[in-house]
């Protein structure tokens, strides 16, 4: 599903302009720490074939999710695989090098969330630790939060600015804006605790919900919606992508709750079984 909406966003009329890789494509490659090459080389090739290179990524993107679909876990690696070259060549390595870590600007890169993703459906019976990996990356996150450029004023303001929302929806998040302005420290705090809480709270039921809370105000809020209303948003961006691993986490862990509690439901029983069994036993020696 995920690859056909990228797909489906690679059908935006702006993304057979120029602004695709003006916008999309050019800034990926700056994050690069090898750019020369493709700044130098690729990119003009692509400005001069934005169609074609637009179409190839549909067509890419396309194909994937019917395959996914149809063959799921074989098609999967090939997920992997096309997520991987986008982490890297259409992401920047998710922009790591040159933005400061934070999950409300999309760190670590959706396609290396998609990565993730894949690998967990590919190893969904034989490694359901992969599973767990929301609980632990919103931990990390509550960590690299603490990086000194994200209390600043500048930070916090360019967070919340808005630049990828329609100029009808803008106002909507200006008191949030005009707060991590005029509070950046506290608002950093503020950060760094939701994420720390819901890397604990996403396995209980109730706590689940306040996780996809968080989640979705930092899609909203800070994320913009994935810029998918801009025009030439190529994907959700990842809050959305670390609820899918958020939800993995909460079903596995249920599950392993379930789990649990038949077997002890089931040990009960059979001690309940060879109490009665040998009561049994003892009556009728005593009887004969």
């Amino acid at each position: 599903f995920l690859w056909l909406l990228d797909a489906t966003l690679q059908l935006q009329p702006l993304m057979f302009t120029k602004l695709f890789p003006e916008e999309v494509v050019l800034p990926a490659f700056e994050s690069l720490p090898f750019k020369a090459f493709f700044i130098g080389t690729l990119y003009p090739l692509i400005l001069s074939h934005v169609f074609v290179f637009n179409l190839f990524v549909f067509c890419v993107q396309a194909l994937l999710g019917f395959l996914v679909i149809v063959y799921h876990k074989s098609a999967l690696t090939l997920s992997c695989a096309w997520s991987f070259l986008v982490w890297v060549f259409g992401e920047g390595f998710g922009g790591i090098f040159v933005t400061p870590p934070s999950v409300l600007l999309g760190f670590p890169g959706a396609a290396l969330l998609y990565f993730w993703l894949s690998l967990i459906l590919i190893f969904w019976e034989r490694c359901p630790q992969l599973r767990c990996f929301a609980g632990i990356f919103l931990l990390a996150c509550s960590f690299l939060q603490f990086d000194s450029v994200m209390f600043t004023q500048n930070f916090q303001s360019a967070v919340f600015s808005g630049d990828a929302l329609p100029k009808e929806l803008v106002p909507s998040i200006e008191f949030v804006k005009v707060f991590a302005s005029s509070y950046p420290v506290l608002m950093n705090l503020l950060e760094i605790l939701l994420n720390f809480i819901s890397s604990l709270l996403i396995i209980k039921k109730r706590g689940f919900v306040v996780v996809i809370s968080y989640l979705v105000f930092v899609w909203y809020f800070a994320q913009n919606l994935g810029g998918i209303l801009t025009g030439i948003g190529t994907d959700p961006n990842s809050a959305p992508l670390i609820a899918l691993l958020s939800y993995a986490s909460y079903k596995s862990e249920r599950v392993f709750e379930l789990r649990t509690s038949w077997l002890k439901v089931s040990t009960h029983a059979s001690t309940l079984f060879a109490f009665l069994k040998h009561f049994k036993s003892f009556r009728v020696s005593i009887f004969t």
